[in-house]
């Protein structure tokens, strides 16, 4: 049973290491759950002197705070470079800051400055830019690109005014205090900046301001999502609109109610059915339920939402028999979703060893979303194992199931078995797609065949395909891979000639080209192009900042490292297991064992943050270090014993793994 939120606010204070100093700090609530709450907390360490001289800039700053550091030729490591310097050139992000190892950059990379410039994505934004955030609703992206063109750029007053509606809508949508907290502090921001520059008041600029007005199933689902009952069944009484309500939307209402002890049990059925009625007959994603379906499946998605594994399972076999294809594919991706992976392959089979009309195309996307979900987790085996089963159940593969087992083939590097897929789709008479060309790209980058990649490349244009964003996702990875800094540039020229958008996706894999290289000279590039795309309007991913806490560990070590970790959660950026895998692997570099403790226990205690393999490898390798064979072999053992109950499949066996199971048993 999982600890409560009480219990992880109190164990967080076990998480300050005695060896510092704790600096005070305000209260900070991140946005999704108590268990980072505890986790932010535990990370509030102190930064050293020298942490403080490399620290990561951070574009979310207002920019009278606004600090930017590059190396120096002089004896201290690091300079800073003065607050109004807010928009770097293409030195900035070239190599040359140091005139004592020029001639070393040079020979590490050898590029032109001119060609490295073209990662100043900054240099390129315009108003159109703002403008085009805005019209999207944008807030973070279109906050960076203002404080970025504020700096060199008049902001007409009617473009501050979109802009304080959107941060005001984005406000209302805050799903805790620490996220409307910083909504508010942009919008103080900005008024300060209309105050000083139209020497408009600010009640009249606000009072003016176009109020964009929240959408009532919005504010439904805020209310779902902060577990206030009375709030959202209100709200949804009041709905005028009942087709605005997604069926995702439908569930979790009808699971907190079922959730409710204060209502008794003809009141929550009286419930339930009132919404099965009002949403019975609504298309979404090509399924139509019934009000019978969706009062059963409602049933089921409380039991699963609740953990409830064994009940929801009996309920979902209970429906096999007489089920629907669009119910089928409902309840299977409603199983998915909380990662029941094998209740809804045993619902699958069942359904499908009947004899019915196994055309539908609903039995397909049923069999497709299993197979999706499968080859997340790794199952590749038995995900082809249910591709085969659909074939003996007489169901005939269209394009979705063709495109499943091709991107089963390419995650893998299978790239022979992807062509001839393709080729058997074609003889059925199914015509490619642009995902069909995606999985094949994806193929060959896996399999580490570059030249092939780019085969495919053009012949997905003479086919018709113009490249996309996740295409050249794609193509900026696998030459990253191969650490060509080079060809990485020349992709990014490409797609900003094309006009393609820069992702935080596409940021990731150039800082993965870069800093593979030579680490003593390109971290600080790193940090530069990190930079320039914060200030761009990029929005940085957890893998971004993965990226940049182990580029700022190497620069100012674990106390450095765990400051960006800060960051991140200081601007609602959700860590991931990987992100804390990299914590635990620092805190063996730096020999902080009771730190590496303190993080995996909040780990395990968590919901959404539950060690995996990898996690445990490098727990076990933090002991390693520190010279504790013995709480490495317990570990391991505790390893074993969590394999067999898990029902998620986060926890595999590896070579690596079976070094440690081989060592710790001779």
């Amino acid at each position: 049973m999982r600890r409560s939120a009480w219990h992880l606010k109190e164990a967080s204070v076990a998480l300050i290491q005695s060896r510092v100093v704790r600096r005070p700090c305000s209260a900070l609530s991140p946005c999704w759950d108590s268990q980072l709450r505890a986790l932010l907390k535990a990370f509030d360490t102190p930064w050293t002197q020298h942490a403080r001289q490399r620290q990561i800039p951070q574009s979310h700053h207002h920019h009278h705070y606004r600090h930017r550091h590059s190396p120096s030729s002089s004896s201290s490591s690091s300079c800073c470079i003065p607050s109004s310097r807010r928009h770097f050139s293409a030195a900035a992000l070239s190599t040359e800051h140091n005139s004592t190892t020029s001639i070393t950059r040079q020979q590490d990379l050898p590029i032109a400055s001119e060609s490295i410039s073209v990662l100043n994505f900054s240099d390129y934004v315009t108003l159109v830019d703002l403008e085009r955030a805005i019209s999207l609703r944008k807030a973070e992206s279109a906050w960076s690109l203002f404080k970025t063109l504020s700096q060199h750029k008049y902001i007409p007053l009617p473009l501050c005014s979109s802009l304080y509606s959107v941060l005001a809508y984005a406000k209302a949508l805050a799903g805790g205090d620490q996220v409307s907290g910083y909504r508010q502090r942009q919008i103080e921001r900005l008024v300060e900046y209309v105050e000083e520059t139209f020497e408009i008041p600010r009640t009249q600029f606000m009072t003016d301001a176009q109020v964009i007005p929240v959408p009532p199933h919005k504010l439904l689902q805020r209310a779902i999502k902060r577990r206030n009952f009375r709030v959202a069944w209100s709200m949804y009484l009041d709905l005028e609109d009942f087709n605005s309500v997604p069926r995702n939307m439908v569930f979790r209402l009808m699971s907190l109610i079922q959730q409710q002890r204060q209502l008794g049990s003809a009141e929550k059925q009286a419930r339930l059915e009132e919404i099965a009625y009002r949403h019975a007959g609504v298309v979404e994603n090509g399924r139509t339920l019934t009000e019978e379906e969706l009062l059963q499946i409602g049933k089921v998605y409380y039991h699963l939402e609740t953990r409830d594994y064994r009940t929801a399972k009996g309920l979902m076999m209970m429906q096999s028999r007489d089920i629907s294809p669009g119910a089928l594919a409902e309840l299977v991706w409603r199983a998915l979703e909380f990662n029941a992976i094998e209740s809804a392959r045993q619902l699958v089979q069942s359904r499908c060893n009947q004899d019915t009309t196994a055309n539908d195309p609903l039995f397909e996307t049923a069999h497709t979303n299993l197979m999706d979900a499968m080859r997340k987790r790794g199952q590749y085996h038995e995900a082809l194992e249910v591709f085969e089963s659909m074939l003996k159940a007489g169901i005939r593969p269209g394009l979705d199931g063709f495109n499943a087992v091709i991107h089963i083939y390419a995650v893998q590097g299978m790239s022979d078995k992807a062509e001839d897929m393709v080729r058997a789709m074609r003889e059925l008479d199914v015509s490619p797609d642009e995902a069909t060309f995606s999985h094949l790209l994806l193929a060959h980058r896996e399999s580490g065949d570059n030249r092939s990649l780019m085969d495919q490349y053009y012949m997905m244009q003479e086919q018709g395909f113009q490249p996309n964003a996740y295409h050249y996702s794609i193509l900026l990875e696998a030459f990253a891979k191969r650490h060509d800094a080079r060809s990485v540039l020349r992709w990014v020229k490409s797609m900003l000639k094309r006009e393609i958008p820069i992702t935080e996706v596409h940021v990731t894999s150039i800082l993965k080209a870069f800093r593979s290289r030579h680490k003593r000279h390109f971290n600080n590039l790193v940090i530069n192009i990190a930079d320039h795309a914060a200030a761009a309007g990029i929005k940085a991913n957890s893998t971004l900042y993965t990226i940049l806490l182990m580029v700022q560990a190497d620069l100012s070590g674990l106390d450095g490292a765990l400051q960006v970790h800060r960051d991140m959660l200081e601007r609602c950026v959700e860590p991931t297991v990987i992100t804390y895998t990299v914590l635990l692997h620092l805190c063996g570099i730096y020999h902080a064992p009771e730190m590496a403790v303190r993080i995996f226990n909040l780990m395990k205690q968590s919901d959404r943050h539950l060690p995996d393999t990898v996690t445990y490898i490098a727990m076990m390798d933090v002991w390693l270090r520190a010279h504790q064979e013995d709480k490495a072999r317990d570990l391991l053992q505790e390893f074993l014993r969590e394999r067999k109950k898990d029902t998620q499949g986060r926890l595999w066996i590896d070579n690596k793994l079976r070094e440690y199971i081989t060592a710790f048993h001779t």
